[in-house]
């Protein structure tokens, strides 16, 4: 897919922390935790959590940029749903699920570890960025979840648990108005029905909300072109500012990052040249090259035009978790998540939702990650243990030979 001349493709990666003066990623310190730095765990844990970003990007690309769709999702919040969901699992599917996270010699307790310390440390990074990351575990009341699972969610991943009534109507609502409020009401619906074999729900949202630290004029805004990937123009309401901008040059475009707040949080946009394939570009990143373009941004002057923009993005990940390495947790007969209940469950579907909307002041974005656990449906009990009628039969035209009712089988 070749993009057109002046395409302002806005391609969002993630948050990626780095300072405005490009200091490699090992050295960053956080202000409002005492100047602690990240830990080497952390640091694992991210360079982990980026290599499954980048993965589940490139597959989501292949899937919807040939439909000509736009595409945001939160790679985070999905790992830490599965993240949870690991704590419960077994054998085979514990692989499985670690292996698609890329966690490398890290054992259960570590990941847990420095998850909790991680979520702590991006919650309080830049106090002038709201950024909250929230979880939950939702399950139908009267199910048998283990101890030990709940309390390790509890611990270490600050979720919130509940048992509902998921015969009652108001079940769904009360897990839809949590992903409401921990979003801010971006995301207003993570759930459209509860099944009968569904048990339980693990949930993961963030929301992040962060002005522009070189905010653009409302006055400025004004409809200007924008070239879709098709060669067809459109016009668009597009920001315009006159100031410093962090960029570099590749061989395939340009790469503009935009900081927030007190410059902790970024927005780095990649834009290829018209003769360049977007889902080229995708295809070939990986966190070392995302590294290295990182230290080569360099503070200038320059006009920059930024459309504005605001959608949603909603998806069912099984089949790119399956394409990944996961089908075992997705199996009813393979899946082995004996560490949340003594009955048989399996993934039946990870739902994810997220939100953007970028204007003059800056970014607002929310995602929720759904995890639902089905039971495995055992073959059902037939007692013939009271009065009942019988006949006997010829199969072909179904005649009845002989017609009876056995009141009491002893007499």
């Amino acid at each position: 897919m070749i993009s057109r001349s002046r395409l302002w493709v806005i391609f969002i990666l993630g948050l990626f922390l780095i300072q405005c003066d490009n200091t490699p990623i090992s050295s960053i310190e956080s202000p409002d935790l005492k100047n602690r730095p990240f830990t080497p765990e952390e640091l694992q844990l991210i360079q982990s959590s980026n290599h499954f970003a980048i993965q589940l990007f490139q597959r989501l690309s292949d899937q919807e940029i040939p439909r000509q769709k736009n595409i945001f999702v939160s790679p985070l919040s999905i790992s830490l749903a599965l993240s949870m969901a690991l704590n419960g699992a077994y054998g085979e599917t514990y692989e499985a699920i670690y292996n698609t996270l890329q966690f490398q010699d890290m054992n259960l307790e570590a990941i847990n570890t420095y998850s909790h310390s991680l979520i702590q440390l991006l919650m309080e990074l830049d106090p002038a960025v709201e950024f909250k990351i929230a979880n939950s575990l939702f399950y139908r009341k009267g199910f048998p979840i283990k101890s030990p699972f709940m309390q390790v969610l509890a611990k270490y991943y600050f979720a919130e648990i509940a048992a509902l009534d998921f015969q009652s109507p108001l079940a769904m609502q009360t897990i839809n108005n949590w992903a409401s409020t921990q979003t801010n009401g971006m995301i207003r619906k993570i759930v459209d029905k509860i099944s009968d074999d569904t048990m339980l729900f693990l949930i993961n949202a963030i929301y992040f909300k962060g002005m522009w630290s070189y905010p653009f004029s409302a006055s400025d805004t004004e409809e200007r072109p924008f070239y879709l990937a098709t060669g067809e123009e459109i016009t668009v309401p597009t920001m315009y500012r006159e100031g410093t901008v962090f960029r570099t040059q590749t061989e395939w475009g340009t790469i503009v990052d935009l900081p927030y707040g007190n410059r902790r949080f970024r927005m780095t946009i990649f834009l290829p040249e018209e003769s360049t394939s977007l889902l080229d570009v995708i295809q070939q990143l990986t966190p070392e090259t995302l590294t290295t373009y990182f230290q080569q941004l360099d503070s200038i002057k320059a006009d920059l035009y930024l459309p504005k923009f605001k959608y949603t993005f909603n998806t069912t990940l099984n089949d790119i978790l399956k394409a990944m390495g996961m089908a075992v947790a997705f199996h009813p007969d393979q899946a082995d998540f004996s560490g949340i209940s003594d009955k048989r469950l399996f993934i039946s579907r990870v739902s994810h939702s997220a939100a953007v909307q970028v204007d003059e002041k800056g970014t607002e974005a929310a995602a929720v990650t759904a995890i639902l656990f089905d039971v495995v449906s055992v073959p059902p009990v037939i007692a013939v243990n009271r009065p009942f009628l019988f006949l006997i039969r010829e199969n072909q035209a179904n005649t009845i030979i002989f017609m009876g009712v056995v009141m009491n089988p002893a007499s």
